[in-house]
């Protein structure tokens, strides 16, 4: 290649910086493409489990857990005995139940109970209760299937 005379030398600087930036421009790009090909290839990322079909099957009894509490409705009566009720008010007796009280303002007054199950349905759990808002929460056994209600209750 002969030299042009019409161009100068700043010009011909500028010519071979733009050049080298273009072939390092794309020099990098092929090195990143070849890193990721690398961590692909050699880097095991779990995003299907094995047990994918278990797994599915555990999600899908949690929803419908999660559609069969949302038919039942917590009633606490004075003297914080609890009633499961149904869309129509009739109590629903459990098999089991076990009772979480929170108290967001202050955590050391937070109890969990087993629910003493009466004749009439209703769960008594057994405690008293520091005046102030709870949220209660009762994990019950209902026709064999575990439901989780939660309310909040002023005492």
């Amino acid at each position: 290649m002969t030299d042009h005379p019409d161009i100068s030398p700043e010009a011909r600087r500028a010519g071979r910086i733009w050049g080298a930036a273009i072939v390092l421009g794309l020099t990098s790009v092929v090195l990143v493409n070849v890193l990721f090909a690398w961590l692909a290839r050699d880097h095991k990322i779990d995003l299907v489990s094995e047990r994918y079909y278990q797994e599915g099957l555990d999600y899908d009894r949690l929803v419908a857990a999660g559609h069969q509490a949302s038919r039942f409705a917590l009633k606490i009566e004075s003297g914080s005995r609890i009633s499961i009720m149904t869309g129509d008010g009739s109590i629903i007796r459990p098999q089991t139940a076990a009772i979480d009280y929170y108290r967001a303002d202050n955590p050391a007054l937070d109890r969990s109970v087993t629910g003493n199950i009466l004749d009439d349905g209703t769960i008594s759990p057994g405690i008293s209760l520091e005046p102030g808002v709870w949220t209660v929460t009762v994990h019950a056994v209902i026709d064999d299937q575990t439901v989780h209600l939660s309310t909040r209750w002023l005492n």
